[in-house]
């Protein structure tokens, strides 16, 4: 499994509303390269929704990276990188990687 620490900002363009953190939201994460795998968000803050155009720091679990993918993905997975959040082909958000941690 993965868990990244970030910082995300979901966009007013890609969106029509705000995004409640009281259901599970797990869209599309993609890491550079269209290498795209799905991620729990959740905030760190205690807040009931997710304000398009507010940045938020963020865990995001990503428990369908195994070894093989983890490898394969490895170089993107770097501090300071960033990264797409998506439904589909479409862009709701965008994200910094603050921290990660990889466990099995």
């Amino acid at each position: 499994m993965l868990l990244l620490k970030a910082e995300i900002i979901f966009l007013e363009s890609g969106l029509s509303h705000d995004i409640s953190t009281k259901i599970i939201n797990r869209p599309g994460i993609n890491l550079g390269n269209n290498l795209i795998f799905s991620g729990t968000i959740t905030p760190i803050d205690n807040i009931e929704k997710f304000i398009r155009g507010n940045w938020y720091e963020v865990n995001i679990e990503m428990p369908n990276v195994e070894n093989e993918a983890y490898q394969n993905i490895s170089p993107f997975i770097v501090t300071g990188n960033t990264l797409t959040i998506q439904t589909g082909a479409r862009k709701i958000g965008l994200g910094k990687i603050i921290d990660y941690l990889y466990y099995i």
